[in-house]
């Protein structure tokens, strides 16, 4: 999964970028992304990464022994395919660049989930400063501020992905009482 994951990474994000572009369809200006350009593709991967790395840490996962493999196939294949993707060039500069940019975005989507999304006046504040999007938005856009609707859409998708993952992973625990899975991660 963790392979397969990585390979399908910069086009699923793609596919995703489409609909989040088809849901802002007139609005544009500062704080709205293009959504085809490479910036944006590789903060997007890098984003849409990071909800594995979450769930993967968890230390339900953790425990079970399958966060390592399942994280170390996902990071080394979706390197790949984001160089296939021309968003990476295949050196060993732009390589550590990478992984200091995951490592970064990482702890900085995490705080912002552990701070902000899981107090219970969340949808209160899903388009404010510090959320999970509204990061994601300052990273895009250093010096603009991220326009609230794409904040609130990036929340949501952050909430979804979040979701489906955790009950993706417990299924596959349910399972793992029967037969090791964790290869299949890999």
């Amino acid at each position: 999964m963790g392979v397969e994951a990585g390979r399908s990474l910069v086009t699923t994000s793609d596919d995703l970028s489409l609909k989040l572009a088809e849901a802002l369809a007139g609005v544009s200006g500062p704080g709205i992304p293009d959504f085809s350009g490479s910036r944006w593709r590789y903060e997007f991967c890098i984003f849409r990464m990071f909800w594995f790395w979450y769930v993967g840490n968890s230390p339900k996962v953790t425990k079970a022994g399958g966060a390592k493999p399942l994280l170390d196939a996902l990071h080394r294949a979706s390197h790949e395919a984001m160089v296939r993707a021309g968003l990476l060039p295949n050196d060993e500069d732009s390589l550590r660049g990478w992984e200091n940019d995951l490592e970064k975005r990482f702890l900085a989507y995490k705080a912002a989930y552990e701070q902000v999304h899981m107090r219970p006046d969340f949808p209160l504040r899903a388009t404010g400063r510090d959320s999970v999007g509204w990061v994601l938005g300052r990273y895009l856009f250093p010096r603009t501020e991220p326009d609230f609707r794409f904040v609130l859409l990036v929340n949501e998708l952050g909430s979804s992905s979040f979701t489906g993952l955790a009950k993706m992973f417990t299924r596959l625990e349910a399972r793992s009482r029967k037969k090791s899975w964790w290869k299949f991660w890999q």
